[in-house]
This record gives structure tokens, C-alpha cells and sequence, in this order.
């Protein structure tokens, strides 16, 4: 397995992350504690300041991912309502339960790009339509991301996440 560890590393080390910074939509920031500041944390530039931990930074991004769920499932005219779930996997983006109206997707997505969490949310999306990954499955996804196929290209730099 030697080819597939060197590639991850690989990977890995084109996002060359430190100890003091944070990964958020695809952009490194340096993370300083600051005690003295009244929200739970801010930006200046590349800097956040935090008073006490980030979870309160990744409660929000979550609901940023929300909000985009939100924005893309109202282009779909389906006959269901789907719902999201957030979760951590291991080896997914992301999954479409579409018997049961579902979408879960990788709570890890906080740290790629905003336009790669799009990709994500209109592939699970299309699942509505086509459930498998056939020609038509491409096809449909083509004509609402004609660049999908660069978009996944560029997910693969991220896959060290998982």
C-alpha cells in the first residue's frame, strides 16, 4: 500500500497546517486565544481570535452548511422534503437516503471550499432523481454543475480529511 500512503501524504502536505491554525472553507487562518474579547471569537485578516475554543465557530459553520442546504434544495422541485443530518464519517462526503427524504453530509466539510460543499449538495441531490452513479446520474448533475467533473477533481486535495 506504499503508492496509496505516499499519495496521501502528498496530499496532505499541500495544506500545510500548524498548531495555532484552524482550516475553515478552504482558507488557513493563525487562531489566538484572546481572554479580553466579548463574542466567543472574531476575524481580523487571516486571524481568529477566540476566548474559549472553537466550538461555538464550528456550531456556526454548521449552520452555514445549513443555510446552503437550504438555498440549493429550493432550485430542486422534488416531492419530498428533504432534510439534512450532519455527522462524522470516515470515507464519505457525503450519502443520500433517498427513500427516506435524507442527506447527511461530513461535518469535516467546514474546512474545503464553499464551492466544493455545493458539489457535494447538488451530487447528493441529484440522487433524488437518478439513485445510482450511471451515465443519466452524470448527465442530470451536468446540467446544473456543468463543471462537476473539475469540482470532484478538486475535493480529491481535501480527502486527507477523512
Amino acid at each position: 500500500h506504499l503508492m496509496w500512503i505516499t499519495k496521501r501524504l502528498r496530499l496532505a502536505s499541500e495544506i500545510d497546517l500548524q498548531e495555532d491554525e484552524f482550516l475553515l472553507f478552504g482558507k488557513i487562518y493563525k487562531l489566538v486565544k484572546c481572554k479580553e474579547i466579548k463574542n466567543d471569537y472574531y476575524f481580523q485578516d487571516n486571524i481568529i481570535y477566540h476566548n474559549n475554543g472553537l466550538s461555538k465557530l464550528t456550531n456556526d459553520s454548521f449552520e452555514k452548511i445549513n443555510d446552503l442546504f437550504n438555498e440549493i434544495k429550493s432550485t430542486y422541485k422534488l416531492k419530498i422534503n428533504p432534510y439534512l443530518q450532519l455527522r462524522k464519517m470516515k470515507t464519505r462526503w457525503g450519502v443520500c437516503h433517498y427513500s427516506t427524504g435524507k442527506i447527511v453530509l461530513n461535518k469535516i466539510l467546514i474546512h474545503v471550499p464553499i464551492t466544493l460543499i455545493k458539489y457535494v449538495i447538488f451530487h447528493e441531490f441529484t440522487h433524488f432523481y437518478v439513485p445510482n452513479h450511471s451515465k443519466e446520474f452524470y448527465d442530470n448533475l451536468s446540467k446544473r454543475l456543468p463543471d462537476h467533473k473539475e469540482l470532484k477533481k478538486s475535493l480529491k486535495k481535501y480527502q486527507f480529511l477523512l
